[in-house]
């Protein structure tokens, strides 16, 4: 995608990621993606992980709508999470998916993103960090098939 089609800035600094996603991901894989980015699984070209494609302002925070998130991402191949800047409060908002979250990802990369003070968060299930890099952004691959 050119630069003149990204929505956001966001979107924008993310292209190396996009890349990343296509290279070391299934099809069927889906990203978790708390805040309001939906563009991130549009680009991405995967499907958003644990049945919301977005999550803010205290929408979907009681204890039954959050342990149908976490049940639902149990449930689906999401190897990866993005954390936009405001998908920290929305997870502050969401203690059961926050501790979720927490206990089986961990950040491979920030990305500085213009205009915002935090870097967007890019995270892999726990399971998947030693997977071997992918090149050019270093990232581990958490895919089983053969890469290009």
């Amino acid at each position: 995608y050119g630069r003149e089609q990204m929505p956001s800035r966001t979107a924008e600094m993310l292209r190396p990621f996009f890349g990343y996603v296509q290279a070391c991901t299934d099809p069927s894989d889906r990203l978790f993606v708390p805040g309001f980015a939906p563009e991130v699984p549009y680009f991405a070209a995967r499907r958003f992980g644990g049945g919301h494609v977005t999550l803010f302002g205290g929408y979907y925070s009681s204890d039954r709508d959050q342990r149908r998130m976490v049940r639902r991402m149990l449930g689906q191949s999401v190897p990866l999470a993005i954390v936009p800047s405001d998908g920290r409060a929305a997870l502050g908002s969401l203690t059961i998916v926050s501790d979720f979250v927490q206990s089986r990802y961990v950040t491979i990369a920030d990305i500085p993103v213009e205009g915002y003070a935090e870097p967007v968060l890019v995270l892999i299930r726990r399971d998947l960090a030693g997977a071997p890099p992918h090149q050019p952004t270093g990232w581990p691959c958490p895919s089983a098939r053969p890469l290009a």
